[in-house]
This record gives C-alpha cells, sequence and structure tokens, in this order.
C-alpha cells in the first residue's frame, strides 16, 4: 500500500491554485455544485459555510494526484 502525504486544501485555495470552475471542481469531486459554492462563497455572505475536514483532505488528495507526485 502506497501511503501519501496529503496536505489538506481548502476547496478556495484549491480553486485558485488550479484555476478551475465550480463545474471542473464537481467534476473532479463528485461534491454537488451547490455545496461547493456554500464553501467558495465569500466569508461575509449568509450562504459561505465551512467544509469539514474530510473535505479538505479530499482536495488535498486530489490536488497531490494532479501535481503527479
Amino acid at each position: 500500500m502506497i501511503k501519501l502525504e496529503v496536505e489538506p486544501i481548502h476547496p478556495k485555495k484549491f480553486r485558485e491554485i488550479h484555476n478551475c470552475s465550480v463545474y471542473q471542481m464537481h467534476r473532479l469531486s463528485g461534491y454537488p455544485v451547490d455545496t461547493l459554492k456554500n464553501w467558495l462563497a465569500d466569508t461575509t455572505s449568509t450562504r459561505c459555510k465551512a467544509p469539514k475536514e474530510y473535505v479538505l483532505h479530499h482536495f488535498g488528495t486530489i490536488h497531490k494526484l494532479l501535481q503527479g507526485s
């Protein structure tokens, strides 16, 4: 079994790094578009929700795979 050292990444940071649309993030992660929009919303918005720790690890894993490491 391969052990990946994964750094948790917030969906906002993932989007900045990879310059992808919400739809592309949906296709990569499997999370619903509306859920992603809540995580990406401005912190002053009532729609803004903080993602759980496992979501941060999920995006960290996707980032690592996209980097090819």
